[in-house]
């Protein structure tokens, strides 16, 4: 199976390159997370969405999938 460039990928990795890059990538996907928990788990306060965000991440660090699944 052929499989095609993918330029939206590759501006995303060229633009977060760099210590800056890496932070302004992180606090994004952070808040893209809180919202994310926040709208889908109504019940649960705020202090839980960041404790389930904050979870998220330490699990799916050294995989790296956590920061593609908010971005």
């Amino acid at each position: 199976m052929k499989t095609s460039f993918n330029l939206k990928t590759f501006r995303k990795q060229a633009f977060y390159e760099g210590g800056k890059g890496q932070i302004t990538n992180q606090s994004r996907c952070l808040m893209n997370c809180y919202k994310f928990q926040r709208e889908n788990n109504k019940k649960s306060g705020a202090q839980e969405a960041w404790q389930n965000c904050l979870n998220e991440y330490n699990d799916d660090k050294k995989s790296g999938n956590w920061s593609s699944k908010y971005s």
